[in-house]
């Protein structure tokens, strides 16, 4: 390897690393508040049709997916989890007409998305089958 291609593999992980432990600490911050009961979010998701009982789900799914994502090892799974309740988010804020509060979910799902396209791991193809291994089969 050439000395850039080094410094662009280190600084390709640091970016990668950064996004994710800021991605662990919001969500570990927001499904520990969701997890406590505040009252603000039981309420929130009482008016958007949800029963009381989601918001301890959606907490413990935040908490979770956070861990997951701090990990480099489940560093994908993590992101695609979150990225997944971003989602669902967003579409609870827009179709309740909150179009400004719809952004958040927007942002912090593109960088679950990011963060997910880094840590996809690699894809393997099969070596192809020589061909005398396909005319001992015929």
């Amino acid at each position: 390897m050439r000395p850039l291609e080094i410094r662009e593999s280190t600084l390709q992980s640091l970016t990668v690393g950064a996004a994710a432990y800021a991605l662990a600490l919001i969500f570990l911050g927001a499904g520990a508040v969701k997890l406590g009961g505040l009252g603000m979010h039981t309420e929130h998701f009482a008016r958007w049709g949800y029963p009381g009982w989601f918001v301890y789900v959606v907490g413990g799914a935040e908490v979770l997916l956070a861990v997951l994502v701090a990990h480099p090892g489940t560093r994908f799974t993590g992101a695609m989890g979150l990225l997944t309740i971003m989602a669902g988010a967003f579409a609870t804020h827009w179709i309740g007409a909150e179009y400004d509060l719809a952004q958040i979910p927007l942002l912090y799902g593109t960088l679950a998305s990011l963060t997910a396209l880094a840590a996809c791991p690699p894809h393997r193809v099969a070596p192809p089958v020589p061909r005398t291994v396909l005319a001992e089969v015929d």
